[in-house]
């Protein structure tokens, strides 16, 4: 009591003189309201909203100011974290490899993300002045799209295949999935539509082939000349829909982790531990997928690809896997003994790069922390088959694991001790299945393992 009330001002707002211009704007008008930070009698700083009024008698002479303050600290800090929140969100919507939208009961806009004006080369405030969903996809399928707002309205979720309409009139084919979300405004449509051009392409070449041949089927010697030159065609196809899927599905792989090192260099000093440890965590799970996609890829391409056998000299198939793994062989300072001068197999010379590659990185991966490793890649003969075998002094694995460990996905340990995708075995076996051909394992815990595959000679 009895102190200037300009103690409860900031520096700066003293040093602006911001207490006298409240009180001479009170005293002139009679009221001011403002929101401004209040300092409290241990320095700490409040932000505060409220009204400051002028005190007059009876014959309106002015005898003071009364000030009105309430707290709204946290109420500001909350709004704060909201606005970094939907920043957040908002970098992430953008980023997804399609277009993005929300929309209200009755199909009209209440977002969407730069990709859809891209796509539909309409300008935002075109998209904000036609609000209309339905103005985006061809007339004949308008009463389609109603229909699967009122689906998702009703069941909370819904898809299906219709095309967007460009502002120069071309249609694009889309994939189209909505999840109701309720929000205080009502029930809301959130949505994602996926470009499925290429894979309409697919469906179309295929489609023909399958004409093509149902046409010449009277025709047997035409028919098998015509089913091997499609077989192979639709093989083609499918391969390439499928790199066209992994590319797809690994663009969000690298958003997230491109994303989640920009919020580490920009933004890192405004988390505390616990929220840079979770953007790296992402980070590493981004790339952790994108392997993964890649072993997929090997494991279907020999799951489907033609797979012609022939004479193979073991030697060059093994010489050129240790030449591609060198690098991490000399990392590793790894020994690898390599006796491999055994006849000729029966076998596919990519299929069985895949089987040594897989096995002698998997030597050099699972040894004991401060261990060197040591691999022995050998060949021996006997009853008109050659055994191929990699030997190391690895960590070994359990017997009561070892008809396990050729099965897709299958770990035995986390990929914090030791990283891979937990296919690498699954990609040997479905090789050597490819070459008829047996796969196997000799193994001792902390001692080694002897993974080998048989081979028939080349007559």
């Amino acid at each position: 009591m009895g102190r200037n009330f300009a103690v409860l001002f900031t520096e700066e707002e003293r040093a602006a003189r911001l207490p006298e211009k409240q009180i001479a704007q009170g005293l002139e008008t009679g009221r001011v309201e403002d929101e401004r930070w209040l300092v409290t009698k241990g320095g700490e700083r409040r932000y505060v909203t409220g009204t400051t009024r002028a005190i007059r008698d009876e014959f309106g002479h002015v005898h003071g100011l009364i000030s009105v303050r309430r707290d709204i600290t946290q109420r500001r800090e909350a709004e704060e974290r909201l606005r970094k929140e939907k920043e957040f969100t908002d970098a992430i919507v953008q980023s997804v490899p399609g277009i993005f939208y929300v929309f209200d009961e009755a199909g009209r806009f209440i977002y969407w993300n730069r990709m859809f004006e891209e796509v539909t080369g309409f300008s935002a405030e075109e998209v904000r002045t036609t609000m209309d969903g339905a103005a985006f996809v061809p007339e004949e399928e308008r009463e389609l799209f109603a229909a699967r707002i009122e689906e998702v309205m009703r069941s909370g979720h819904s898809s299906l295949e219709g095309h967007v309409l460009r502002k120069d009139g071309q249609r694009v084919p889309y994939y189209f999935t909505g999840r109701r979300v309720e929000l205080e405004r009502g029930k809301c449509l959130v949505g994602m539509g996926i470009d499925i051009t290429e894979r309409r392409r697919a469906e179309d070449a295929a489609r023909r082939a399958n004409e093509q041949l149902t046409a010449h089927a009277t025709n047997l010697e035409r028919v098998v000349a015509d089913r091997t030159a499609h077989l192979e065609q639709s093989i083609a196809s499918l391969e390439g829909v499928l790199y066209h899927v992994a590319h797809d599905l690994r663009a969000p792989l690298r958003a997230m982790h491109g994303f989640t090192s920009i919020l580490l260099k920009e933004y890192g000093e405004h988390f505390d531990e616990t929220g840079q440890e979770y953007a790296r965590r992402i980070s590493e799970a981004a790339s952790r997928m994108d392997e993964l996609i890649r072993d997929l890829l090997e494991y279907g391409r020999l799951c489907h690809a033609v797979m012609p056998l022939d004479k193979v000299e073991l030697e060059a198939p093994v010489k050129r896997v240790l030449g591609a793994l060198q690098q991490e062989i000399d990392a590793k300072h790894a020994e690898v003994e390599v006796d491999a001068s055994a006849a000729p197999v029966l076998a596919n010379s990519v299929a069985l790069e895949a089987i040594v590659s897989n096995l002698v990185t998997n030597s050099l991966k699972f040894v004991a922390p401060g261990a060197t490793p040591k691999v022995r890649v050998c060949a021996e003969e006997y009853d008109g088959m050659v055994r191929l075998s990699v030997k190391d002094n690895g960590i070994g694995i359990d017997p009561k694991y070892q008809d396990k460990v050729f099965r897709v996905f299958e770990r035995l340990h986390g990929t914090e001790r030791y990283p891979g995708t937990g296919i690498g075995l699954a990609i040997v076996q479905k090789a050597a299945q490819r070459m008829h051909a047996k796969v196997g394992v000799h193994s001792t815990v902390g001692e080694g393992s002897t993974f080998w595959v048989e081979l028939p000679k080349y007559a």
